[in-house]
């Protein structure tokens, strides 16, 4: 089941993300690739409509996953509803919208430079995950409810 979704709109075009649990590691998330157990999208989020057909799935894009230790390159599969034509890109639970370090590297990262203390990688990234977190703490705030 989907855990959250996160909606937007840049201009004229709407956008949404479906956080979603694959009860796996980012490790075998990346290693799995495609083959992951995507989920089935049978009721638009955006405008309701269900029924065979509506929300059909519309591709991937790759994005980074950083960690602590390493890079990956894992797929964010999409969906659109060709009734509203919304496009909804579902994101692995364990990646924050717009950061490419994964939730657990960010958080940490955060915690760090909002209690003092110097925080692993460079000290800009720290300060830039910090000024980026506290302005999409609304969109943070959201996942965890």
């Amino acid at each position: 089941e989907c855990a959250n979704l996160l909606a937007y709109c840049e201009g004229s075009v709407f956008f949404m993300m479906v956080v979603y649990e694959f009860g796996v590691s980012l490790r075998e998330y990346a290693l799995r690739g495609k083959a992951n157990a995507f989920p089935v999208l049978e009721v638009c989020p955006n405008c309701q409509c269900f029924g065979a057909g509506y929300v059909k799935r519309h591709g991937f894009y790759w994005r980074n996953a950083i960690t602590e230790e390493q890079e990956y390159r894992v797929p964010i599969c999409r969906f659109r509803c060709s009734a509203c034509r919304v496009t909804i890109s579902v994101l692995p639970d364990f990646l924050v919208p717009y950061f490419q370090h994964v939730l657990k590297t960010v958080l940490g990262r955060v915690q760090d430079r909002l209690e003092g203390r110097a925080c692993s990688g460079s000290r800009q990234l720290g300060h830039f995950y910090k000024q980026r977190f506290l302005k999409n703490l609304n969109w943070i705030h959201y996942i965890f409810l």
